[in-house]
C-alpha cells in the first residue's frame, strides 16, 4: 500500500498543465490541524466538469504533501467506466490503488479494516459531467456516509473552483439529443437533454488560480442509530447526504462569490 509521498510526485510534475497557484480555504493551518487530529477521513469532493477530477486530485495531493499528509494512505473511487479506457485505466489504477472498481460493502469493509487514512469520493459522479461546475448535482449514492460511519471517521467536505476552463459550452437541440440517445452508452443517454451542456477539451486552458475550500462534518448517524431495514437505512443516509450536498453548494458559492 503506497503512501501519498510515493505517488503524488507524478501529480506535482503534471500540475503546471492544470493551474499556476493553489489557494486553500479557509487556510492551510486549518487543514493541517484536521490531518493531525483525524487518522481517518472521508473526503467528499465536488466533481465539476467532465475532466475536473484531474485538477482536484492533483490539488489534493499538493494539499497533503504541504500539510503533513505525505505518509497518509488513500483509497480513491473512480467511475467504473474509466477502467475500460486504455491508459486512463492505468492512471486510475495508479492513483486509486485498486486494480478494479469496488462496490458498496466491499468499500466499507476495506476502508474500515485496512490501514487506510483517507477515502476520496466524488459523490455527484456522472450526474455532473455535463455541468459547468457551479452547481452541486444530486449525489449518485449516499453510501459514502456508511463508509464514514463504519470507520467512525468524520467527513471532510471539499469544493473547488478553477477547472471550468477545461470544458466548453455547446447547445444541444432536441434532434441532436434524439441521436445521442440512439448512439451513446446508457450513461450518456441518461444525461442527454436539450439545452446547454459542457464538454471537456475543446478550448482547454489552465487556470491561474485553483481554489479549494474545506469544511469538516461529523455525521449525525451512527452505527447504532442506522436503521436495520434496507429501505429505511437508505432514506436515512439520503437525508443526511442531502445536508452534505447543501453544505458543499454553500462552500462553492463562497469561493465563487455567489450569494446562496
Amino acid at each position: 500500500m503506497r503512501t501519498v509521498d510515493n505517488y503524488a510526485r507524478l501529480g506535482q510534475v503534471i500540475k503546471p498543465l492544470f493551474y499556476d497557484r493553489l489557494t486553500i480555504l479557509p487556510n492551510e493551518k486549518s487543514i493541517r490541524t484536521i490531518l493531525e487530529k483525524h487518522p481517518k477521513l472521508v473526503w467528499t469532493v465536488s466533481h465539476g466538469p467532465g475532466f475536473a477530477p484531474a485538477f482536484i486530485n492533483t490539488a489534493l495531493q499538493e494539499v497533503l504533501l504541504k500539510n503533513g499528509g505525505a505518509e497518509r494512505r488513500q483509497l480513491m473511487i473512480a467511475w467504473k467506466h474509466f477502467y475500460k479506457i486504455p491508459l486512463l485505466k492505468q492512471l486510475i489504477q495508479h492513483f486509486s490503488q485498486l486494480e478494479q472498481p469496488l462496490h458498496g460493502d466491499e468499500i466499507i469493509q476495506k476502508f474500515s479494516s485496512e490501514n487506510y487514512n483517507d477515502f476520496i469520493v466524488y459523490p455527484e459522479g456522472e450526474n455532473s459531467i455535463y455541468g459547468d461546475g457551479t452547481k452541486i448535482e444530486e449525489f449518485v449514492s449516499p453510501r459514502f456516509l456508511e463508509v464514514a460511519i463504519a470507520a467512525e471517521a468524520p467527513v471532510l467536505i471539499a469544493a473547488h473552483y478553477g477547472s471550468q476552463k477545461s470544458a466548453s459550452k455547446i447547445t444541444l437541440s432536441e434532434k441532436q439529443v434524439r441521436w445521442i440517445k440512439k448512439l451513446s452508452p446508457k450513461a450518456i443517454q441518461k444525461l442527454a437533454k436539450p439545452g446547454d451542456v459542457y464538454l471537456p477539451g475543446f478550448q482547454y486552458s489552465k487556470t491561474p488560480e485553483f481554489k479549494v475550500i474545506f469544511k469538516l462534518y461529523k455525521p449525525k448517524l451512527t452505527l447504532t442509530s442506522l436503521p436495520a431495514e434496507p429501505a429505511d437505512r437508505q432514506r436515512a443516509l439520503a437525508k443526511e447526504a442531502e445536508k452534505i450536498r447543501k453544505i458543499m453548494q454553500g462552500l462553492l458559492n463562497e469561493i465563487t462569490g455567489v450569494n446562496s
